[in-house]
């Protein structure tokens, strides 16, 4: 089963809720490749991450547009720009 993994940085990984750090893109770049055959507990134990932090603090909204207001314009909806 194949986990949805989004890379942050040449040595961050994110899967799911969780951010990983490497000490080397090398080894995010393995981490990644595993995720493509794996699940991530699989991989953490193939290729561990020096740290697993969490994505979203507790009591942060998680999911698709979390964070996210929409709301007018700067200035209003009448301003003359």
């Amino acid at each position: 089963m194949e986990s949805l993994s989004k890379r942050l940085s040449d040595t961050q990984v994110q899967v799911a809720s969780k951010i990983y750090q490497f000490r080397s893109p090398q080894e995010a770049d393995r981490f990644e490749q595993c995720l493509r055959g794996g699940d991530a507990s699989r991989c953490v134990a193939d290729v561990p991450p020096e740290t697993a932090t969490d994505a979203y603090p507790p009591g942060t909204p998680k999911g698709s547009g979390a964070g996210i207001t929409i709301g007018p314009p700067p200035g209003g909806l009448d301003s003359d720009d």
